[in-house]
């Protein structure tokens, strides 16, 4: 199994090899951003990560 981590984020996927582990992260970014989004909390997730849409 690999493991990859998206530090930025803070959101971690694994996969049996490199390519998929890759794949599965990009999946779990994408959950994230939609689910925090659908709650209302994109903009404190994102702001947490350091975020600043003002630049």
């Amino acid at each position: 199994m690999y493991t990859a981590y998206c530090p930025e984020l803070d959101v971690v996927s694994c996969g049996r090899s490199v390519e998929e582990a890759g794949k599965n992260l990009l999946e779990a970014i994408e959950i994230q951003l939609e689910e925090t989004a659908r709650l209302g909390t994109l903009k404190t997730f994102l702001e947490d990560a350091g975020y600043d849409h003002h630049q």
